[in-house]
Order: C-alpha cells, then sequence, then structure tokens
C-alpha cells in the first residue's frame, strides 16, 4: 500500500460518515415534509431516524451531527424561532438525540467489537483448527508411521522366529542373581519343551537337561562368566524329554551394572549343533574309512604271504578305521558247518573263540558272520542291544563295549570261502554308505587272497618245473655222455682193434720156425700209425669238450645273472652265425641284470667276480681255452636288461685238423 492511499483513506471516510448525517437528516425532512401535505400533524420520528442511522453507521460525531441538524430543521421549519417554551423540548430532543446516538454508536461499537472478537475468535478458531488439523495429520502419520513400525517389528519378530528356526539359533537371557530365564520359542524347540510351559530357572536347565557328563562342565563355565564377566563359548549336550541327545553351543555376553560393577545379566543364544557335529563325524569317519582302504591296498599291493595280509587288514583296521574289532574267518566244509578264525585284531578277550560261529541255517547260523558267509551278501547289526539276531552272543557282546557290527562276504568266482567281521563302540555305526566302502574293501581283500594263492600254486609249479626241467637235464646230460661215450668208444676202437690185429701179426711173423723181420717191421708200423690215430681221436674230444665247457659256463652265468629278476621274463638265447669268412660266431644272450661299464675291463680278470659267492676263475679260463683255439671272446650290455657274450672261433683251420 502507498503512503497516498494510507493517508486519503481516513480523509474519505470522514467525509463519508458526516455526509451521511446530513443526507439522513435531509431525507427525514423530505420525508417528513411530505407526510405533512397530507396529514396536518406529523411526528418527528424521523429525524430519530436519521439521528439512529447516521449514529449508527457513522459513530457519535455523526449522529451528533445529525441530532443539531435535525433541532435546527425542526425549529426551522416548525417554530420559526426559538421561545422559552421550545427549549426545554429541544433540550430533550437534544439529549435523546445524544442518547440515541451514544447509544446506537455504543450499540454500533459493540456490534463492531463483536463483529471483530467474533471475526477474530473465527480466525483463531481457524487457526487453531489448522493447527489441530495439521497436528491431527501429524498424529495420523505418526500412528501409520507406528502402525507400519508395528508391523514390521511383526515382521522382524516373524523372519527373526523363522530364521532361528532355519539356522537352529534360539535366544535367551538369564538373570544372574535370581536365576530366572527367558527363552525364545527356537530354545523350546531345541530342548524339545512346550512354550506354553514357560523356561526353566538356570539350575533347573542344568539339572534337568544338561548331560550328566557335561554338568560340571557347564557349571564351571556359567561360574567363570559370571565371575570375569567375558564372553563366552561353552558347547555341552542335552537330553531331551524324549530320551534323545543333542548337541548345543551357548555363547552371549554378560552385561553389568551401570557403573561395570557385577554381572546382573547373561545375554546370548543356543545353537543346536546336532547335525553340524553329526556331519563332522560322518566326515572323520569318511576320511577314516578312505585312509584305512587306502593303506589296505597298499597292504594288497605288499602282502606275500595270505595269513600275513588278513593280519595286517585287521590291524590297520583297528588302528585306523578305530574299529571295536576285527576278524576274518574261513568257512569249513566240515559237518558242524563251522566257520575257522584265521586273522584277528582289536578288543577281543577271546570272543571270537566264544563265539563258535558256524554258517549252517540254524539259530546260531543267523548272526552276522554265518549269515554273509551262507548268502553272499554283507549282514549287520544295527544295535547290538536290541536286534534279535545276535541274541546268542549278545552278553559277551556287551560285556566288550559292541555296539554295532557288519559282516562282509569273502567270494571268489560267486562262491563264498569266508568273511570279515567288524565291530563298533556305537551303536548304528554302519550306514548304507560305510557298508558300500567296507564291501569294497572285501571284494579286495578276496582277490589278493585269491591272488596270493594263485601265486603260491605258481610258485609251486614253477619249482615243480624247474625240479622236472633239473631232472631232464640231468637225463639229457646221461644220455648225452652216454652217445658221447659210444662215439668215443667208437672212435677209439678202430685203431685200437687195429693195433691189436698188427700186434697178433707181428707176432705171428717173430713167432715162426724162420721169423719174418720185414712183416714184423711193417706190422709195428702199422700198430704206431694206428696210436697215432687214437691219441688224435682223444685230442679232438678234449678240444670239443672244452669248446662245450665255455658255453656252459656262458649259459650258467647268464641263469645266475637272471635268478633274481622278478618283474620281467627271463629270456636266454644262444645263437650262432658266419662270421667274416673263416670264423664262426657263438653269442649267448640274456636278460638279467647286466653289466655296470665299470667292470667291463675287468671281467675276464682272474679272480674279478661280480657274484657275491663266485671265484672269478669262470671267464678267465673261458677265455683262455677261446684264445687257445685261436678265436676271440668278448662281453657287452644289451639295449635293454641284460649282457652278451660272444666268442669267435676258426673254421677247418690247419691247427685244428692237425689236432
Amino acid at each position: 500500500m502507498s503512503k497516498f492511499e494510507r493517508s486519503t483513506r481516513p480523509s474519505t471516510a470522514f467525509v463519508l460518515r458526516y455526509g451521511l448525517a446530513v443526507l439522513s437528516v435531509a431525507a427525514a425532512l423530505s420525508i417528513t415534509q411530505l407526510l405533512r401535505a397530507y396529514f396536518e400533524t406529523t411526528a418527528n420520528s424521523l429525524f430519530f431516524c436519521a439521528i439512529v442511522i447516521s449514529s449508527w453507521f457513522g459513530g457519535l460525531g455523526p449522529g451528533l451531527l445529525a441530532g443539531l441538524l435535525s433541532v435546527g430543521v425542526i425549529d426551522y421549519f416548525h417554530t420559526l424561532g426559538v421561545n422559552a417554551e421550545d427549549v426545554p423540548r429541544l433540550a430533550v430532543f437534544l439529549v435523546s438525540a445524544a442518547s440515541i446516538s451514544w447509544l446506537s454508536g455504543e450499540q454500533r461499537r459493540a456490534k463492531e467489537s463483536l463483529r471483530q472478537a467474533r471475526d477474530e475468535l473465527e480466525l483463531k478458531v481457524q487457526e487453531r483448527t489448522a493447527e489441530l488439523r495439521q497436528i491431527n495429520e501429524e498424529l495420523r502419520a505418526e500412528i501409520a508411521e507406528r502402525k507400519n513400525a508395528e508391523g514390521a517389528l511383526l515382521s522382524s519378530e516373524a523372519q527373526l522366529k523363522q530364521a532361528q528356526a532355519v539356522a537352529h539359533l534360539g535366544s535367551y537371557e538369564v538373570d544372574a542373581l535370581t536365576g530366572h530365564t527367558r527363552w525364545s520359542d527356537e530354545v523350546f524347540r531345541i530342548l524339545g519343551l512346550d512354550p506354553a510351559s514357560g523356561s526353566l530357572s538356570r539350575q533347573e536347565f542344568v539339572e534337568r537337561l544338561v548331560h550328566p557328563e557335561d554338568r560340571e562342565y557347564a557349571m564351571q563355565g556359567y561360574d567363570r562368566v559370571v565371575h570375569e564377566g567375558k564372553l563366552y563359548d561353552l558347547e555341552y549336550r542335552v537330553i531331551r524329554p524324549d530320551g534323545s541327545v543333542r548337541f548345543v553351543q551357548s555363547m552371549g555376553e554378560p552385561i553389568r551394572t551401570p557403573d561395570g560393577g557385577a554381572v546382573v545379566r547373561l545375554v546370548g543364544a543356543l545353537l543346536d549343533t546336532t547335525e553340524r557335529k553329526q556331519s563332522e563325524d560322518s566326515l572323520a569317519r569318511l576320511n577314516r574309512t578312505l585312509q584305512t582302504l587306502y593303506q589296505c591296498n597298499q597292504a594288497l599291493v605288499r602282502a606275500s604271504d595270505e595269513y600275513e595280509l588278513l593280519q595286517t587288514v585287521c590291524r590297520i583296521l583297528v588302528e585306523v578305521g578305530r574299529v571295536r574289532m576285527a576278524w576274518v574267518g574261513y568257512r569249513e566244509l566240515d559237518r558242524e558247518k563251522s566257520i575257522r578264525p584265521v586273522a584277528q585284531a582289536g578288543y577281543d578277550e577271546g570272543y571270537v573263540e566264544s563265539v563258535k560261529a558256524t554258517w549252517e541255517d540254524t539259530e546260531r547260523g543267523h548272526g552276522p558272520t554265518g549269515t554273509a558267509i551262507r548268502t553272499g551278501k554283507p549282514s549287520w547289526t544295527q544295535n547290538i542291544q536290541t536286534d534279535s539276531s545276535i541274541a546268542p552272543w549278545r552278553t559277551e557282546a556287551l560285556k566288550r563295549g559292541y555296539g554295532s557290527n557288519i559282516s562282509l562276504p569273502l567270494m571268489s568266482d560267486g562262491a563264498t570261502f569266508g568273511a570279515l567281521t567288524l565291530y563298533d563302540q556305537q551303536p548304528n555305526a554302519f550306514n548304507e554308505r560305510t557298508v558300500e566302502q567296507f564291501t569294497e574293501l572285501a571284494d579286495n581283500l578276496a582277490y589278493g587272497v585269491i591272488a596270493l594263492r594263485t601265486r603260491a600254486e605258481r610258485s609251486r609249479a614253477e619249482h615243480a618245473l624247474r625240479e622236472a626241467q633239473a631232472e631232464l637235464a640231468h637225463v639229457t646230460r646221461v644220455m648225452t655222455m652216454g652217445e658221447l661215450a659210444a662215439s668215443i668208444a667208437h672212435e677209439i676202437n678202430q685203431p685200437l682193434a687195429a693195433v691189436v690185429t698188427n700186434a697178433n701179426a707181428c707176432l705171428r711173423w717173430l713167432t715162426g720156425p724162420t721169423p719174418n723181420l720185414d712183416e714184423a717191421q711193417a706190422a709195428v708200423a702199422r700198430i704206431a700209425r694206428d696210436g697215432n690215430r687214437a691219441s688224435d681221436v682223444i685230442g679232438r674230444i678234449r678240444a670239443l669238450v672244452k669248446k662245450k665247457q665255455v658255453i656252459l659256463n656262458l649259459m650258467m652265468n647268464g641263469i645266475e645273472a637272471m635268478s633274481a629278476v622278478a618283474d620281467r621274463s627271463r629270456d636266454l638265447l644262444i645263437r650262432s652265425c658266419r662270421y667274416e669268412s673263416d670264423k664262426v660266431l657263438i653269442a649267448v644272450q640274456d636278460s638279467g641284470t647286466g653289466l655296470e661299464t665299470e667292470s667291463l675291463d675287468h671281467l675276464f680278470t682272474a679272480f674279478f667276480t661280480t657274484k657275491p659267492k663266485g671265484m672269478g676263475m669262470g671267464l678267465a679260463i673261458s677265455r683262455s681255452i677261446i684264445e687257445a683255439h685261436g678265436g676271440k671272446l668278448w662281453a657287452s650290455p644289451n639295449d635293454g636288461p641284460g649282457a652278451t657274450f660272444q666268442f669267435t672261433l676258426h673254421v677247418g683251420s690247419k691247427e685244428e685238423e692237425a689236432r
């Protein structure tokens, strides 16, 4: 608003208010004059109306002005002068006009005040209403937020309950002073209790639910937490009302007084770790089983004796597999169909002997071992204390701490020849997975036993074959010597017979009446010739024997070099061929241990040997024999295993013919 507008508005209002007073009086005068034209006597009450109107709309000033104007108009138009008699009347009129003006003004002011008060009240009511409306909206928003928070809290509580149920994790509080507790629903579920029954006090919890073997540990842990005020993490077992045992982990934080004094409350969580424990135990058992299978397989590879293998496998099952006892029994085909124990390890105390197991279809043959042998399928007892199939041996088994057992058949070509039986300290120690793994072990063990038996039979057969071969070689040598002796006798008998014939002829020529010296001399000459002929035969035989001695010596060396070979075939090869133009080459090749490069230079030196019990003369003599016949003897390592000895001799030499 401008300054001009602010200055003109009061003056305009002043003119309008006082102008209204003048107009009101003028209107009253005009109406009065008009009425007098028709009526002789006319009241001046209209002027009071003008005064009232002026006072009502203009206030006291315009009302007084209207009153003065009305007196003047009345006096002027009616009396045309003022006399003493009119003074009281005019005074009364003025007073009345003034009173009316004042009353009208007061009434107007009161009305204005009321209107203003009403307007102010309405404004305040509106303001208050707006404030109340805003407060109401804020309250509504706050209520909505609270409802949302309550919904979120309920949802969070539901999610927390669901999460606790999924995680098997419950929360609790313990009043350290009174021992009173407060549990979540999941704690009740973990402990197997009804939430409607209410939580137990700390003392009741320990006495009624904690496993007797873990109570002292749990009490000591609780007391230590209360006294030391540190974070805690305890693991122990609880026994549910139905008798089942659960593993739990209790962890939390102690709450002290505001001044940091004594512990007044424990806030923590209870975690059901039974499944985790079972998984850990299953994993540990699986690792032990795999380690057991590995070591048993190693024993199978290294085994050289059947009963040593069985004893080793039983020992591994006890020491590595941690079974209580393991034993192996063989099926007997006697009248009682008994089972003969052949290997055993672990805590037995005479149990195997007391069992007197049989595989006959009787009560004593319906135990795991007898059933496995009779049916050729694994048989096990989950709980020795309750299973009826092991009733005849239950008392003795429980005395030795056996909780469960399993028997696995040992089979060959579809027939059962024995069984491997294991006893564990815990009930239900054998499940489908362990049965499958131990069945594999039993199959491997049966294969190893059959392999060892086959190896033993082959060894016996090889020994018998070697004896037969040695006997055959001896017979062959005897026959060869016989043939050689016959040949030698034939070769020598011819010159000897000629010597005898010539000697007899010589005697006849000398003993006659007239000795014939010429014929006797000729006979003696023939005797000398036949004697030399016999000597040559013997020389050639000696040379042949020496050559054969060299070949036999090289063959025996090759056989001895192959005696320690077990991982490959033992082959001895003898071959001959033309060498150069006038020689023959004989080679003896073996697949034995071979020759070292350092020993090649000293191999044919006298008294040098590579054999533990050798004298070092065989090869030296062989070389001297070959060289005496104009040949050469040498040795060389093969490209593969073994070595080759070779020598050469002249064919049809003059020296040989002379000899």
